[in-house]
């Protein structure tokens, strides 16, 4: 065999290589993209029931005092779990945007070269 052939060979393994690991990475993020929005979305779902629910010996709107309450830290918590899973899911939703995209024209760029390179090799056999 000659160099040239092994050398053709060796890029060809790279960027076979490569083309799979774009392909495992893209696959992942998307499964794991997916997995985040349905849990935000299930916890932003959870934090709104609890808001709009009504609690026996909770103090009404007027007698509230917002610093000194229970209640107001409870409502807090519950308005800040919203705020993040909100964030959550907007974030999952920009994933094909800010990774997913670019994967893919990475993907098919090492795919064109690799038909290159297989092309190259066929014509020193």
């Amino acid at each position: 065999i000659s160099k040239r052939l092994v050398l053709y060979i060796q890029i060809q393994t790279c960027l076979t290589l490569c083309v799979c690991v774009c392909l495992i990475l893209r696959i992942y993020s998307r499964k794991k993209a997916l997995i985040e929005k349905d849990c935000s979305q299930a916890l932003h779902k959870l934090a709104s029931q609890y808001l709009k629910r009504e609690w026996s010996g909770a103090p009404s709107e007027e007698q509230k005092d917002s610093s000194r309450n229970v209640w107001a830290v409870w409502r807090s918590y519950l308005e800040g779990v919203m705020k993040v899973s909100q964030s959550r899911i907007n974030r999952c939703e920009n994933y094909r945007n800010q990774i997913s995209d670019p994967v893919k024209t990475f993907r098919a760029q090492k795919d064109l070269q690799l038909k290159k390179v297989n092309t190259s090799r066929d014509t020193l056999h």
